[in-house]
């Protein structure tokens, strides 16, 4: 092999790696812009896992202020009722009483009303058949 010919070979022995380096040069860019999306995509994640905490936050702080003014209030009612029952024991035992009484009333017009529907369901029955007796042809 002549000097010539080994210098050629040099010579495209460096020609090849140069074009591997600028394909590997290539792909580092690729990989970089790459990054550089995953990174802008982490960073838009961190800002809803930022906004959502704190949406969270303040819907506890909320939630908190509300149960307390509803505390206040139940606690405002028990003692209104306690001055009532305190006052008119016969009052507090009356509306007990109330209350059975509209409880009765109320399963009493319940099944009244199961009655009338069950009637009403025989009566169409028995309408039928009444009908198919006068009328057998139609």
């Amino acid at each position: 092999m002549t000097m010539d010919e080994r210098f050629d070979r040099i010579d495209a022995n460096i020609e090849r790696l140069s074009e591997s380096a600028a394909e590997i040069r290539g792909s580092v860019t690729e990989l970089r812009d790459s990054v550089a999306e995953i990174r802008g995509s982490v960073t838009e994640l961190r800002d809803s896992v930022a906004r959502l905490t704190q949406f969270v936050l303040d819907f506890r702080t909320e939630t908190a202020r509300r149960f307390e003014l509803i505390d206040s209030r139940f606690n405002l009612f028990a003692a209104s009722i306690h001055n009532i029952e305190a006052r008119h024991p016969a009052f507090a035992e009356a509306m007990l009483d109330f209350g059975k009484i509209v409880a009765k009333l109320t399963d009493d017009q319940f099944a009244n009303k199961r009655a009338a529907a069950e009637l009403g369901g025989r009566m169409t029955s028995l309408e039928e058949k009444v009908s198919k007796l006068l009328h057998p042809a139609a």
